[in-house]
């Protein structure tokens, strides 16, 4: 969310490169927005490593390795397409580099964890189903106390405390990964036609 912030300038700041080109027939908005990504996927993927082996044995953090470098990885990207959507959207990159912080506030606030499901305003509760940032939280959650959580009371309590959807696939780590892919597919998307 917030560290895709880095990602608004070079788009806003290539628009009008890429008007140009676009003008005399070079590429679409399409092959651009692929090009940003391919090129920024790489800065994401190495980011994510390094960070996800730091953070997961530094912390000693129980589940799987892949499922949390996945929600990392996948998340990161999600937030990044969110980033190129505001600045492809936005009049000019002090509106892009303002709108992306709002947007993942909100996700924050409505991702389960800030205000928890059962405080969510039941008109609000429609944005937890597709909220990406609820994605990872819940994949996060149910990565490291999902196993623990019929032996260890703290363990059963968080799950109960942050999920609200129970057992289903909701729930799911891989359902929820696949979630952040689908997330960032539609942001993408939603940048290519803006």
């Amino acid at each position: 969310g917030y560290g895709a912030s880095p990602f608004v300038p070079s788009m806003c700041l290539d628009r009008p490169i890429f008007y140009r080109d676009r003008a005399d027939g070079y590429y679409g908005p399409g092959a651009y927005v692929l090009a940003k990504l391919i090129e920024d996927t790489a800065v994401l993927c190495a980011g994510s490593a390094l960070f996800s082996v730091i953070v997961f044995y530094g912390c000693g953090l129980q589940g799987s390795f892949g499922v949390f470098f996945a929600v990392k990885f996948f998340a990161s990207l999600a937030g990044v397409a969110v980033a190129y959507w505001c600045a492809a959207g936005s009049p000019n990159m002090a509106f892009a580099c303002a709108l992306l912080p709002a947007i993942v506030t909100v996700c924050q606030f409505m991702s389960g964890y800030l205000i928890v499901f059962s405080k969510i305003p039941a008109g609000w509760r429609w944005f937890y189903r597709i909220n990406f940032v609820q994605c990872g939280f819940t994949a996060l959650m149910q990565n490291q106390y999902a196993e623990q959580s019929s032996t260890s009371t703290i363990a059963k309590a968080q799950l109960e405390l942050y999920m609200p959807t129970g057992n289903g696939v909701f729930t799911d780590p891989a359902f929820c990964v696949g979630m952040l892919a689908c997330s960032t597919c539609v942001a993408l998307v939603l940048t290519t036609v803006t």
